[in-house]
Parts: C-alpha cells; sequence; structure tokens
C-alpha cells in the first residue's frame, strides 16, 4: 500500500525567514493604548475622551431660606433632590489623573422651598480611575416660587463602578444675594445613578 504522503513539502530557510518576518509584522500592527482591555480606565478610546453622565436622586436634602450668618427656615428630608450630570473631559496622560471637563449639571429639590440650581461656570475635573467628578463654581439658582439669583456651589460625585454597591453625591449650595437661600443634598444614589468612565 502506497501512502498519501509520496511528495512531502520542504519549507526552505529562506521561506522561513519570510513566514518569521511576517508574523512579527502582524504582532507589531496590533493596536496600543487605549483600545487594550487592560487598561484601568474604560473610556471611549476612539473620541479620545471620558465622561460623567446620568440623572440620579438622592434622599437626603436640606433646602433652607436665610442666610448663612441669619439662617431662617430650614426644610429636611422629603423627597430628597433629583441630579442630572454631563460632563465630558479629554482622556488622562497618566492613571488615576485630575483632568479637567466641561458640561454642566443640575439639582432640583423635590420638596422643601423646590429651589432648582443650575451649573453655569467654575472649574470641574474627573478622575476616570477613581470614577469620581468634582465641580466648583457658580449656579443660576430658582426657586419654587420663581424668583432668581446665583448662589455658590459644589458638587462631588461617585460613581463606585461595582454592581449594587451605589452611587455618592455631596452637592452644597449658598446664594451671593437675594433670594437667600442655602442648603445640601447627597447621600447614597437612591435611583438612578451617574456613570463615571
Amino acid at each position: 500500500m502506497r501512502s498519501q504522503w509520496t511528495n512531502p513539502t520542504i519549507i526552505r530557510r529562506p521561506t522561513i525567514a519570510a513566514l518569521s518576518a511576517a508574523a512579527l509584522l502582524v504582532a507589531c500592527d496590533q493596536p496600543a493604548g487605549l483600545s487594550r482591555p487592560d487598561r484601568g480606565i474604560v473610556a471611549d478610546a476612539q473620541a479620545g475622551t471620558m465622561s460623567a453622565k446620568g440623572n440620579a436622586q438622592v434622599a437626603e436634602a436640606v433646602d433652607c431660606s436665610g442666610t448663612v450668618l441669619t439662617p431662617g427656615i430650614c426644610r429636611a428630608g422629603g423627597q430628597g433632590a433629583d441630579v442630572s450630570v454631563s460632563f465630558t473631559a479629554p482622556l488622562p496622560t497618566v492613571s488615576d489623573e485630575e483632568v479637567p471637563a466641561n458640561g454642566t449639571f443640575s439639582v432640583k429639590y423635590r420638596a422643601g422651598f423646590g429651589d432648582q440650581l443650575d451649573f453655569l461656570s467654575g472649574t470641574a475635573t474627573i478622575n476616570g480611575d477613581l470614577h469620581e467628578l468634582k465641580v466648583s463654581g457658580i449656579c443660576s439658582l430658582t426657586t419654587g416660587a420663581g424668583a432668581v439669583g446665583f448662589a455658590t456651589c459644589t458638587l462631588f460625585v461617585q460613581d463606585n463602578a461595582q454592581p449594587n454597591s451605589g452611587d455618592i453625591i455631596d452637592f452644597e449650595f449658598a446664594s451671593t444675594g437675594p433670594p437667600f437661600r442655602f442648603g445640601s443634598a447627597g447621600g447614597q444614589v437612591v435611583s438612578g445613578g451617574i456613570r463615571i468612565d
């Protein structure tokens, strides 16, 4: 009985060198940087940005009428506050870096005096590795009765990035003139969520 392999293929040294070079070129042609799955920051690598976006509700809220020096009436608890966030930032150049961000946020008290604050200007940073957003600056203030003014405001958001672990929000404001209001909202998110990556 004759073997099927009567004419074996012989690979000569120049062919082996050419195949090795081709394999090396294919290996070197793989994408580098943020498209690899082992990086710490999960972001939109094609767009070159990371973001902090979402809508959440927190149960802890204090909405006060009066000044910080001469407080008037404070209303706490109730139905908490709604927080809406939309910020983007370029990807960091090193890990664990806070990168300047642009965007806006809004906080609406569901009870109390029904105040709403919208971010106008200031500074914001996103840290993609820590899943944190920090904002401070000036907000527009609109009361439930329709009066309009301005307030200094700060917002800190941490997306815990673990299922069912709860995002954390900390918001504070104080008006810079009439209508005189100040307050805070925050704690663990009770519905919705903010995603930072």
